[in-house]
Protein backbone atom coordinates (compact mmCIF):
# COMPACT_ATOMS: atom_id res chain seq x y z
CA UNK A 1 0.00 0.00 0.00
CA UNK A 2 1.52 3.27 -0.59
CA UNK A 3 2.53 5.21 2.70
CA UNK A 4 2.20 8.66 3.37
CA UNK A 5 4.78 11.24 2.01
CA UNK A 6 7.46 11.94 4.63
CA UNK A 7 7.06 15.33 4.54
CA UNK A 8 3.97 15.50 7.16
CA UNK A 9 4.36 17.92 9.94
CA UNK A 10 5.95 16.83 12.82
CA UNK A 11 3.24 18.15 14.76
CA UNK A 12 0.82 15.85 12.80
CA UNK A 13 3.38 12.91 13.18
CA UNK A 14 3.56 13.55 17.08
CA UNK A 15 -0.41 13.54 17.13
CA UNK A 16 -0.63 10.29 15.44
CA UNK A 17 1.69 8.62 16.87
CA UNK A 18 0.90 9.38 20.61
CA UNK A 19 -2.96 8.12 19.28
CA UNK A 20 -1.85 4.57 18.00
CA UNK A 21 -1.08 3.69 21.34
CA UNK A 22 -4.51 3.16 21.91
CA UNK A 23 -5.55 2.13 18.63
CA UNK A 24 -3.28 -0.51 18.67
CA UNK A 25 -5.13 -2.43 21.74
CA UNK A 26 -7.96 -2.77 18.49
CA UNK A 27 -5.48 -3.89 15.24
CA UNK A 28 -7.60 -7.56 16.07
CA UNK A 29 -10.33 -5.47 14.50
CA UNK A 30 -8.71 -5.68 11.12
CA UNK A 31 -4.98 -5.28 9.65
CA UNK A 32 -6.49 -2.17 7.90
CA UNK A 33 -8.75 0.10 10.67
CA UNK A 34 -8.33 1.67 13.45
CA UNK A 35 -11.13 2.13 16.64
CA UNK A 36 -12.86 5.54 16.23
CA UNK A 37 -13.51 5.60 19.75
CA UNK A 38 -10.20 4.71 21.87
CA UNK A 39 -12.26 4.97 25.50
CA UNK A 40 -13.98 1.61 24.39
CA UNK A 41 -12.25 -1.69 23.98
CA UNK A 42 -14.46 -3.97 22.20
CA UNK A 43 -15.09 -6.29 19.91
CA UNK A 44 -15.10 -6.89 15.66
CA UNK A 45 -18.36 -8.02 16.12
CA UNK A 46 -19.51 -4.66 17.79
CA UNK A 47 -17.98 -2.17 15.13
CA UNK A 48 -20.00 -4.50 12.29
CA UNK A 49 -22.63 -4.43 13.93
CA UNK A 50 -22.86 -0.77 14.50
CA UNK A 51 -21.78 0.06 11.28
CA UNK A 52 -25.23 -2.64 9.87
CA UNK A 53 -27.13 -0.70 12.43
CA UNK A 54 -26.63 2.70 10.67
CA UNK A 55 -27.26 1.02 7.24
CA UNK A 56 -30.47 -0.23 8.51
CA UNK A 57 -31.85 2.67 10.04
CA UNK A 58 -30.87 5.06 6.97
CA UNK A 59 -32.42 2.24 4.27
CA UNK A 60 -35.37 4.61 3.15
CA UNK A 61 -33.80 7.81 3.44
CA UNK A 62 -30.70 9.92 2.82
CA UNK A 63 -27.78 8.06 4.94
CA UNK A 64 -26.26 11.36 6.24
CA UNK A 65 -30.59 12.98 6.74
CA UNK A 66 -30.59 16.67 7.06
CA UNK A 67 -27.14 18.39 7.47
CA UNK A 68 -25.33 21.44 7.03
CA UNK A 69 -21.79 21.37 8.29
CA UNK A 70 -18.67 23.16 6.58
CA UNK A 71 -15.74 21.98 5.07
CA UNK A 72 -12.16 22.10 5.94
CA UNK A 73 -11.77 24.92 3.76
CA UNK A 74 -14.74 26.56 5.25
CA UNK A 75 -17.31 26.08 2.45
CA UNK A 76 -20.98 25.67 3.58
CA UNK A 77 -22.37 22.01 2.24
CA UNK A 78 -25.75 20.03 3.25
CA UNK A 79 -27.16 17.18 1.66
CA UNK A 80 -27.50 18.53 -1.84
CA UNK A 81 -23.37 17.96 -2.62
CA UNK A 82 -24.53 14.08 -3.29
CA UNK A 83 -26.41 15.24 -6.30
CA UNK A 84 -23.42 16.17 -7.73
CA UNK A 85 -22.31 12.62 -8.73
CA UNK A 86 -24.25 9.21 -9.47
CA UNK A 87 -22.30 7.60 -6.55
CA UNK A 88 -20.29 9.53 -3.94
CA UNK A 89 -17.87 7.67 -1.62
CA UNK A 90 -17.78 8.65 1.93
CA UNK A 91 -14.63 7.99 3.72
CA UNK A 92 -14.75 8.94 7.65
CA UNK A 93 -11.45 8.89 8.85
CA UNK A 94 -9.12 10.20 11.84
CA UNK A 95 -6.19 12.32 12.10
CA UNK A 96 -4.75 9.56 14.02
CA UNK A 97 -5.40 6.42 11.93
CA UNK A 98 -2.65 5.66 9.62
CA UNK A 99 -4.50 3.15 7.82
CA UNK A 100 -6.79 6.18 7.01
CA UNK A 101 -3.91 8.19 5.84
CA UNK A 102 -2.35 5.94 3.39
CA UNK A 103 -4.96 5.11 1.46
CA UNK A 104 -6.16 8.71 0.75
CA UNK A 105 -3.57 9.32 -2.23
CA UNK A 106 -5.55 6.28 -3.72
CA UNK A 107 -8.44 7.44 -2.73
CA UNK A 108 -7.45 11.08 -4.84
CA UNK A 109 -6.22 8.74 -7.71
CA UNK A 110 -9.85 7.39 -8.12
CA UNK A 111 -11.83 10.67 -7.75
CA UNK A 112 -9.38 11.95 -10.86
CA UNK A 113 -10.28 8.65 -12.98
CA UNK A 114 -14.21 8.04 -12.50
CA UNK A 115 -14.99 11.79 -12.03
CA UNK A 116 -16.03 11.71 -16.04
CA UNK A 117 -17.93 8.64 -15.04
CA UNK A 118 -20.75 10.28 -12.13
CA UNK A 119 -18.24 9.58 -9.24
CA UNK A 120 -16.57 11.73 -6.15
CA UNK A 121 -15.09 11.04 -3.15
CA UNK A 122 -15.96 13.35 0.00
CA UNK A 123 -14.07 12.60 3.56
CA UNK A 124 -15.47 13.18 6.68
CA UNK A 125 -12.52 13.92 9.59
CA UNK A 126 -14.87 12.96 12.90
CA UNK A 127 -12.23 13.77 15.56
CA UNK A 128 -12.22 17.58 14.45
CA UNK A 129 -14.64 19.87 15.27
CA UNK A 130 -13.54 23.15 12.99
CA UNK A 131 -12.57 23.92 9.87
CA UNK A 132 -9.49 25.70 8.85
CA UNK A 133 -7.33 22.47 11.75
CA UNK A 134 -3.65 22.86 11.40
CA UNK A 135 -3.49 19.27 11.47
CA UNK A 136 -5.95 18.63 9.04
CA UNK A 137 -4.61 20.57 6.27
CA UNK A 138 -1.24 18.92 7.08
CA UNK A 139 -2.32 15.81 5.92
CA UNK A 140 -4.51 17.23 3.50
CA UNK A 141 -1.48 18.81 1.52
CA UNK A 142 0.68 15.99 2.45
CA UNK A 143 -1.33 13.17 0.78
CA UNK A 144 -2.18 15.23 -1.86
CA UNK A 145 -5.85 15.05 -1.59
CA UNK A 146 -8.02 17.18 -3.18
CA UNK A 147 -11.38 16.15 -2.66
CA UNK A 148 -13.97 17.33 -0.11
CA UNK A 149 -13.41 16.96 3.35
CA UNK A 150 -16.09 17.87 5.61
CA UNK A 151 -15.85 18.60 9.27
CA UNK A 152 -18.68 17.25 11.12
CA UNK A 153 -22.00 19.74 12.85
CA UNK A 154 -23.58 18.48 15.54
CA UNK A 155 -26.38 16.93 13.43
CA UNK A 156 -23.95 14.97 11.79
CA UNK A 157 -21.90 13.57 15.21
CA UNK A 158 -25.51 12.97 16.90
CA UNK A 159 -27.07 11.12 13.76
CA UNK A 160 -25.02 9.06 11.17
CA UNK A 161 -21.51 9.26 12.73
CA UNK A 162 -23.42 8.08 16.02
CA UNK A 163 -22.94 4.30 15.24
CA UNK A 164 -19.15 4.51 13.10
CA UNK A 165 -17.25 2.56 15.47
CA UNK A 166 -13.73 2.39 13.51
CA UNK A 167 -12.03 3.83 11.47
CA UNK A 168 -11.45 4.24 8.19
CA UNK A 169 -15.01 3.12 7.46
CA UNK A 170 -16.79 3.84 3.68
CA UNK A 171 -19.98 3.98 1.99
CA UNK A 172 -21.56 4.49 -1.10
CA UNK A 173 -24.33 6.68 -1.56
CA UNK A 174 -26.43 7.46 -5.04
CA UNK A 175 -27.44 11.23 -6.02
CA UNK A 176 -30.35 11.63 -3.19
CA UNK A 177 -28.22 10.34 -0.51
CA UNK A 178 -29.31 6.99 0.10
CA UNK A 179 -27.16 4.60 0.85
CA UNK A 180 -25.83 1.97 -1.97
CA UNK A 181 -24.77 -1.80 -0.36
CA UNK A 182 -23.12 -2.30 2.77
CA UNK A 183 -20.36 -0.37 4.15
CA UNK A 184 -16.58 -1.06 4.13
CA UNK A 185 -14.77 -1.47 7.39
CA UNK A 186 -10.93 -0.91 7.04
CA UNK A 187 -8.83 0.90 4.40
CA UNK A 188 -7.72 -1.02 0.90
CA UNK A 189 -5.75 -0.59 -2.22
CA UNK A 190 -6.51 1.03 -5.42
CA UNK A 191 -6.60 -1.91 -7.07
CA UNK A 192 -9.98 -2.86 -4.61
CA UNK A 193 -11.30 -0.08 -4.63
CA UNK A 194 -11.33 0.03 -8.05
CA UNK A 195 -13.51 -2.86 -8.51
CA UNK A 196 -16.30 -1.70 -6.05
CA UNK A 197 -16.57 1.36 -7.66
CA UNK A 198 -16.97 0.20 -10.69
CA UNK A 199 -19.58 -2.18 -9.66
CA UNK A 200 -21.48 0.40 -8.25
CA UNK A 201 -21.64 2.85 -11.26
CA UNK A 202 -22.72 -0.09 -13.07
CA UNK A 203 -25.53 -0.88 -10.94
CA UNK A 204 -26.66 2.41 -10.43
CA UNK A 205 -26.25 3.51 -13.86
CA UNK A 206 -28.27 0.65 -14.37
CA UNK A 207 -31.04 1.36 -12.54
CA UNK A 208 -31.85 5.09 -13.43
CA UNK A 209 -31.86 3.53 -16.84
CA UNK A 210 -34.40 1.41 -15.87
CA UNK A 211 -36.51 4.18 -14.15
CA UNK A 212 -36.48 6.74 -17.11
Amino acid sequence: MKQTKSHIHRHTRRRILSALTACGLFLSLSITGCSNAPEENDSSTKNTTASAETSSDTASSSLLGDFTAVTQSGETVDQTLFAQADVTMINVWTTFCTYCLDEMPALQSLSEEYKDEGFQVVGIVSDVAKSDDETVQNIIDATGTEYMHIIPSSDLRTGFLKNVQSVPTTFFVDSNGKQIGDPYLGAKDQDAWAKIIEEMLRTVQENNKAGE
